[in-house]
């Protein structure tokens, strides 16, 4: 999830940190955003909506450089 969401335009890296579990700065900057009442529903839906949405993420497979990849 963490690498498709990476990719996901306009999603600052705070939501795939927080998404993903990560104890970093990220996720606990969208938490203290937040305070004690927690992130609303309607945000992280919008976030993973974004994610979801993704269609091309990695190695895309008509990449003309593909097999070179090991």
């Amino acid at each position: 999830v963490q690498n498709k969401a990476m990719a996901a335009p306009g999603l600052l890296n705070k939501f795939p940190a927080y998404i993903g579990g990560w104890n970093n700065g990220d996720a606990k900057g969208l938490q203290a955003e937040y305070q004690t009442g927690g992130i609303p529903i309607g945000v992280l839906y919008e976030a993973l909506k974004t994610i979801h949405d993704v269609k091309i993420w990695g190695r895309e497979e008509n990449n003309p450089h593909q097999g070179e990849w090991a």
